[in-house]
């Protein structure tokens, strides 16, 4: 007889009642069949015997088996003749060869795993001596596929097993589309499956528990969401038919998450074999082997009484960790214990936490820890470490705590030192300078005056926290011999001197190799390290002042100090070097990682104004002093005095420039370059008539600039005197201006060249060279266009036709490309992943993406798919 497909409602169940039927061809040709159904709860099995009692063509009798049938026989064959003092063994056999003598006669048993011994031995006898006949019995699968069940040994040879595995990807499919009348989402289907496990009973309760909406990928996590509900519902009655090893057995695996017969039979204090045992019976039954693992734990656990589960995690704890396991994997039962309250597993925590995948799950580690114990400063030392730049008060909070409980010396003085560390990051919070120098002056006192080992490493934290401690204020003296870097604490003692180094406008080359230094091992790198590259920049070194900051960036945490300030300072060397674009675009990415740092917006306003957009630039700038005055007051005086002169006010500008000469009196920053207020100044003062005081303050700068020792600063010390001389004799303001360009050309400092190119257009002029000119023009609009100087682009232009020159091309063709957006393009058109390019180029991959949104952004196309022929059509125009 030909398959034929299932019946309607029954899906995933064609080969059980093709085996249905051949047994009932059998049955017509005279023979007798016995089919075995087995199946676990919700398999279908009642619903396979319904489909039988509608499929077959003969005389169909069924008895559900339970306490309430004694005689399931007699139940099925009630109208066999009452012959007194017959046993069954012939009055039954008797009636079903009156039955069959017209045709086949089909038993169906549903729950046959309760029938009566007495039925069962009269249903064998009927198997082996009747003719005609087709028994049908559904059995629950307890011991596994396969096994005999209980009861049933006596007929287990004559019968054929018919198992009821779980329903696969088609079938899921094929019931969707048969409840939506379409077909589901693949997505939607996949999640149906993972859910139920292909279990048709609980793949029913899930799409009930769904609704009617449409089985579209997008809620494929609602249907996960029922899976797991829909299991929790089923698993109590299903383990409640077991033994009390095997329920141990099920809760060893929930609690730790994995079924390895070892592990498990160590965990529930039994041996492999009854873990193996147990397996069967629980695959069988439904609880392993059909839903996923994590589902299944999510609902074994949710069933658990909160005092049993708290006893298997302790117990999972102590027993993983006499087993050496990683301490990451006993951290994870840790944390569901209300308190660790022995040493041992704080260790543990700890340990976790230093080998954690991320910032989050190591602060959890630890923040468990000092609930128990809040006061143990090794746990609290990294704890700050880990999560104090994500929530600096609380942080700061916890120290200032700790030392108030703490008497030790030592351990004083790492609090005190971990305070000083957070206090860029805690802004507002109490200062930290008394409490750390009384810290480090018992300290002294106690390690005395050459200490070793650990002791010397503690002592040059302390250095290094002092001068930390200093960040917003003025440059604090950085005395003391000059560390090696060999050591952790010596490199960030020697970023922050490079740092101070730089403020102070110590020799730009030793303040360049102590930066180098403290930059030159590979590993995480803290805030300081972000301030060292920086004096790398202003150094001269803009290249590795780069690469030193997407080292900061990549060891930082998503939010906090540490990539604020990183970020903001890569956006200030960015936007001098020559491109605004990833300046703002770095910028607006500090600001969004910790809002409440100033100073980051004065490095967002920096970029406006590089790009020429005044008004934003004045828009971003906080209304309060900036929380950084060695950096952010300033820059900040700066960009409004660019605003006030955009706006034609040039004496509100000098007002500006002076005050911001004086802000650095004050704080003791005397490198003319990181905020060259008096090139600005000088050039205003000149252009209003002030030639005496311009050619003094250029005078000025120019000296500050020959002791700190670099090009650029001396470039901008010639662009200073060259626009003051400009004001009084053309011809000598050119030649200066010149010498100015020639210097600021070999250097990275773009934006000032830039400058210095408009004022040689200038000078040119004045001198009557509008050839000349013309050229300077051109040279200053196309360099300013590749830099994103928008501002400076408009005005060069316009100077050009000034001049009696023409503007050959509109902005946005390929000549508006930086040099690393033009390696980046050439990288990314030949096929290469943005993680091949940042490894190629030696940047970071969000480094990458911002060098690509500017490439769309300039050559107007929306992607990767056409920036090849965008780049080439630009090119031939």
């Amino acid at each position: 007889m030909p398959v034929r497909p299932a019946e309607p409602g029954l899906v995933g169940r064609d080969r059980q009642l093709a085996a249905v039927r051949a047994g009932l061809v059998r049955a017509r040709a005279g023979d007798t069949a016995l089919l075995l159904v087995h199946g676990g709860p919700g398999s279908g099995k009642t619903a396979l015997l319904d489909a039988c009692a509608v499929a077959v063509e003969a005389s169909v009798r069924r008895v559900t088996c339970g306490p309430d049938v004694v005689s399931a026989i007699a139940t099925l064959l009630a109208d066999a003749p009452d012959r007194p003092g017959t046993p069954p063994s012939c009055r039954y056999p008797d009636h079903v060869r009156t039955l069959t003598a017209t045709g086949p006669l089909v038993l169906l048993l549903d729950d046959a795993h309760r029938c009566d011994p007495g039925s069962v031995e009269v249903l064998d006898l009927l198997v082996r001596r009747g003719s005609g006949l087709l028994v049908v019995a559904a059995v629950a699968a307890v011991g596994g596929i396969g096994a005999r069940p209980p009861g049933w040994g006596v007929v287990a040879p004559r019968c054929q097993p018919l198992d009821l595995p779980p329903l696969d990807l088609p079938d899921v499919a094929e019931l969707v589309r048969r409840r939506w009348q379409r077909p589901g989402d693949e997505a939607f289907v996949a999640a149906c499956l993972r859910g139920a496990g292909g279990n048709p009973l609980a793949l029913r309760m899930i799409l009930d528990r769904v609704g009617n909406g449409p089985p579209v990928a997008g809620r494929a996590t609602a249907v996960l969401a029922a899976g797991c509900a829909v299991l929790a519902e089923l698993l109590p009655g299903r383990l409640a038919q077991h033994t009390e090893e095997t329920r141990a057995v099920s809760e060893a695996v929930a609690v730790l998450g994995r079924t390895d017969a070892e592990s498990i039979a160590m965990l529930a204090g039994v041996s492999e074999t009854v873990v193996a045992s147990a397996f069967a019976a629980l695959c069988a039954d439904g609880v392993l082997g059909v839903a996923d693992l994590d589902t299944l734990r999510a609902a074994l656990l949710a069933d658990l009484p909160p005092a049993r589960l708290r006893w298997w995690h302790a117990r999972a704890a102590r027993l993983l960790a006499d087993a050496g396991r990683p301490a990451g994997e006993i951290a994870a039962h840790l944390l569901a214990l209300p308190e660790v309250g022995e040493p041992w597993m704080r260790a543990i925590l700890r340990e976790a936490a230093a080998t954690a995948p991320d910032r989050d799950t190591a602060a959890c580690y630890l923040d468990h820890a000092l609930a128990a114990d809040p006061v143990d400063v090794p746990t609290l030392v990294d704890y700050v470490r880990t999560a104090g730049e994500a929530d600096p008060h609380t942080a700061h909070r916890l120290l200032r705590a700790g030392l108030e409980r703490t008497t030790g010396v030592r351990e004083r003085a790492e609090l005190a030192i971990e305070l000083a560390w957070l206090t860029p990051a805690a802004a507002g919070a109490p200062s930290v300078v008394p409490t750390l120098a009384a810290a480090l002056a018992d300290l002294d006192a106690t390690l005395g005056v050459r200490p070793t080992g650990p002791d010397r490493e503690l002592r040059v934290r302390g250095e290094a926290a002092r001068l930390a401690a200093g960040w917003t204020r003025p440059p604090v003296t950085a005395g003391g011999p000059v560390p090696a870097g060999d050591t952790p604490a010596e490199r960030d003692l020697l970023a922050l001197r490079a740092f101070t180094d730089m403020l102070t406008a110590r020799a730009a080359d030793v303040a360049a190799a102590r930066a180098t230094a403290a930059l030159a091992e590979p590993g995480t790198l803290r805030w300081p390290h972000a301030a060292a590259a920086y004096a790398l920049a202003v150094a001269g070194d803009v290249p590795a002042a780069l690469t030193g900051l997407d080292r900061v960036l990549a060891s930082a945490g998503p939010t906090g100090w540490t990539r604020t300030l990183a970020g903001m300072l890569r956006a200030l060397v960015l936007a001098d070097a020559g491109d605004a674009p990833a300046a703002v675009a770095d910028a607006e990415r500090a600001v969004t990682a910790m809002d409440s740092v100033d100073t980051a917006r004065v490095a967002l306003a920096t970029a406006h104004v590089r790009q020429g957009d005044l008004a934003a630039a004045v828009r971003v700038l906080p209304e309060t002093d900036p929380d950084v005055p060695v950096l952010g007051h300033p820059l900040s005086l700066v960009v409004r005095a660019a605003a006030a002169e955009d706006a034609g006010d040039l004496d509100g500008a000098l007002t500006h420039l002076n005050r911001c000469g004086a802000v650095l009196t004050e704080l003791g920053v005397e490198n003319p370059l990181v905020a060259p207020w008096w090139v600005a100044a000088a050039r205003l003062l000149a252009a209003t008539g002030r030639s005496t005081a311009a050619a003094d303050l250029a005078a000025e700068g120019a000296d500050a600039a020959a002791r700190w020792g670099t090009g650029n600063g001396r470039g901008l010390a010639l662009f200073a005197a060259g626009t003051v001389e400009l004001a009084q004799d053309p011809k000598a303001g050119r030649d200066v201006l010149a010498e100015a360009v020639e210097l600021l050309e070999t250097g990275a400092a773009a934006w000032y060249l830039a400058l210095a190119e408009l004022a040689l257009g200038e000078a040119a002029l004045r001198t009557g060279d509008r050839v000349g000119a013309r050229k300077v023009f051109r040279a200053a609009a196309d360099g300013a266009v590749r830099c994103g100087y928008r501002g400076v682009a408009v005005q060069a232009r316009a100077r050009l036709v000034a001049a009696g020159g023409r503007v050959h091309r509109v902005p946005g063709g390929t000549d508006t490309l930086t040099h690393a957006e033009r390696r980046v393009a050439e990288l990314a058109t030949a096929g290469a992943t943005n993680r091949e390019i940042a490894d190629r180029l030696l940047i970071t991959v969000r480094t990458v993406e911002t060098h690509l949104t500017s490439l769309y952004r300039k050559l107007g196309v929306a992607g990767r798919s056409a920036l090849h022929v965008a780049i080439m059509e630009r090119d031939r125009s």
